[in-house]
């Protein structure tokens, strides 16, 4: 063990206690500029952006979309973030009035996916436009 001679402190993990401190300084800095109204930068992420474009090239070819929003349980985060995913895209078709289709393997995914396509398209004010076959068991 490395401490000083009273072994009050231990110098080889200041590494450590220095990014604690620069870590804790960043988010109370951040929360502090948030509370304050302060517009802060947030990079778009270019795959959401092409998904509205490839949502529109399906569109103009008169193709529906097949959406696939994981191939794991509920419980995996590619999965919860295929679902969070299908919101954005089952959006996009419903205001397109583009037919989406969503195969998905576990019943807890059916009813997951089911229910944000349904918001989806509550949002998009399209409700009479959602079928509930959107989105499919398909047994694997």
């Amino acid at each position: 063990m490395a401490q000083t001679a009273d072994g009050v402190f231990r110098w080889d993990r200041i590494n450590a206690v220095i990014l604690v401190i620069f870590f804790s300084a960043a988010v109370l800095l951040y929360t502090h500029w948030a509370r304050q109204g302060k517009e802060l930068f947030l990079r778009k992420i270019p795959g959401l952006d092409a998904v509205e474009e490839a949502v529109g090239r399906a569109t103009e070819m008169g193709r529906p979309v097949l959406f696939i929003p994981g191939i794991d349980e509920l419980d995996q985060i590619d999965t919860i973030a295929g679902i969070s995913i299908l919101g954005r895209v089952a959006k996009i078709t419903a205001q397109y009035d583009t037919p989406l289709s969503v195969p998905v393997r576990y019943p807890l995914v059916l009813a997951a996916g089911q229910e944000v396509v349904e918001q989806a398209y509550i949002q998009a004010g399209k409700a009479d436009s959602y079928d509930r076959d959107t989105v499919r068991y398909v047994a694997g």
